[in-house]
């Protein structure tokens, strides 16, 4: 893997792990998304950057892939957030960074900056929000309603249609002449990771946007006299009218690449020692941790005691520690594509070669832990149904598959390409629910038919990209 090819980590912090994107080398720069989206959707900036930074782009807590804060959701303030970063760069031996942030990522920043700008070469906000008082009332009142999932998919329905009110109208429950944008973002590929932020944050989505919103960003920027900043923005950004109501000034720029160049413009002066991705994410969790491949990197679950067995991790059980549903311990992965797991520079393909390069990734991680590998656990044998469907179930698994799982063909798999009309959410629900409920016949519990739905539903969509790949495409005009 190249050293600007992005890396990923689970770091410890007090809520459990955050998770990290890392690329490049060169003095080290943290970056902080906006909500509810992820490190993910700073990607394209951090490509631009990587060649000249080393790139830090943080899910912060409760977001992306990384747990929540261990403060109550409604009790969490911006300060919580900014502990989080605080024992984050602890962890990576980074005693002063240059930190950029973008909407609450902006808001956390300059927390962070406030309580330690001895830790903060540059600080760089893109659209920092700085609401009134009507306008965080408003908010705190109508913009952070609840997405209880629903038997029926309504609820996932609702959330593409405010995710897409979204692209034309801020706020989006505030559809007027006045709150139109100008300049509507038309987005397919935006509003499906947007929708992927509230689903992964899910009951906890609300908690770093309620404390940005009451977060007094213009007067805590005022006090920030030691800390050299830029403040910039897209003019299509939903909070550039912000940008007039700081105490400093901001540019209002055009595209992505104006914002890295005035990213890149005072590098010279930022004099802090090289890292390289690397090597941050050598501090890496021991219990949750990427394992580097020659073609892919592969996610792992590694118990505290030694394990001589490699099983698929169950998506689909309610969390718990790591070999618990074993009874013994076993280090539990996701296969390239899958879950957690990077697809690799080689993606999975149907049929005997994508059979091929499962069974290869096998043997190459039985030889770097020394363990054997069996196919799944009791309750992960369900995983292997979709498996058998997409055409990559290795023969040799053939035994596993068909002890409790569904008959092939029950429940045909869904269009996930993505969809205008919201369709591919609800034809993922629909699979993940039929399955779940075919699964707990024995259980007459709803809510607990919900849950487990609604973990198949997250499976099907955080390994979306692969089942479009694997699966024979349907005549349509939607889009992967």
């Amino acid at each position: 893997m190249s050293d600007s090819a992005p890396r990923r980590a689970f770091i410890p912090f007090a809520g459990g792990h955050l998770h990290i994107r890392c690329a490049g080398s060169g003095p080290p720069l943290v970056m902080l998304h906006e909500c509810p989206r992820s490190s993910l959707s700073l990607l394209p900036l951090l490509g631009l950057l990587a060649p000249r930074y080393c790139c830090i782009a943080v899910d912060i807590p409760g977001y992306g892939d990384s747990d929540p804060l261990a403060v109550a959701d409604k009790a969490a303030g911006i300060d919580d957030f900014a502990d989080a970063l605080a024992q984050l760069l602890d962890r990576l031996e980074l005693q002063q960074v240059s930190l950029y942030g973008t909407h609450t990522g902006a808001a956390i920043a300059v927390a962070f900056c406030a309580r330690w700008p001895q830790r903060v070469k540059h600080l760089f906000l893109d659209a920092p929000p700085a609401f009134n008082g009507g306008e965080q009332q408003s908010m705190l009142a109508h913009y952070l309603t609840p997405f209880t999932p629903q038997r029926d998919g309504s609820h996932l329905n609702a959330l593409w249609t405010r995710v897409l009110d979204q692209q034309t109208y801020f706020p989006f429950y505030d559809r007027r002449a006045q709150t139109r944008l100008a300049v509507p973002r038309y987005d397919l590929a935006f509003a499906q990771r947007t929708v992927m932020g509230f689903l992964k944050a899910g009951e906890h989505y609300p908690t770093a946007y309620r404390a940005a919103i009451l977060y007094p960003t213009a007067a805590v920027l005022d006090s920030l006299t030691d800390v050299p900043l830029n403040v910039f923005c897209l003019h299509s950004d939903l909070l550039a009218g912000h940008l007039t109501r700081l105490p400093v000034h901001g540019a209002v720029v055009k595209t992505l690449a104006d914002i890295s160049r005035l990213i890149l413009q005072p590098l010279d002066r930022i004099d802090l020692p090289h890292r390289s991705a690397e090597d941050l994410c050598r501090r890496q969790s021991s219990r949750r941790r990427y394992l580097q491949l020659q073609n892919s990197a592969i996610y792992a679950e590694i118990p505290q005691d030694s394990a001589n067995t490699v099983t698929l991790r169950n998506p689909f059980a309610n969390p718990s520690p790591i070999g618990a549903e074993t009874g013994m311990p076993t280090i539990n992965i996701d296969l390239p594509g899958f879950g957690f797991s990077q697809a690799g520079t080689q993606p999975l393909t149907n049929g005997h070669s994508g059979r091929r390069q499962i069974l290869d990734t096998i043997a190459e991680l039985e030889q770097l832990l020394g363990a054997n590998f069996t196919p799944a656990t009791t309750g992960a044998v369900s995983l292997l149904y979709f498996f058998a469907e997409l055409g990559i179930l290795p023969q040799q698994w053939a035994a596993e598959y068909r002890r409790p799982a569904p008959p092939a063909g029950q429940f045909p798999l869904p269009d996930l390409r993505l969809s205008w009309s919201g369709s591919h959410l609800l034809a993922a629900w629909k699979t993940a629910r039929d399955f779940a409920e075919t699964l707990q016949q024995d259980n007459a519990d709803s809510d607990y038919a919900l849950q487990h739905s609604a973990r198949i539903f997250h499976y099907l969509m955080q390994s979306r990209e692969t089942f479009v790949r694997l699966l024979p495409a349907p005549l349509s005009t939607v889009q992967q």
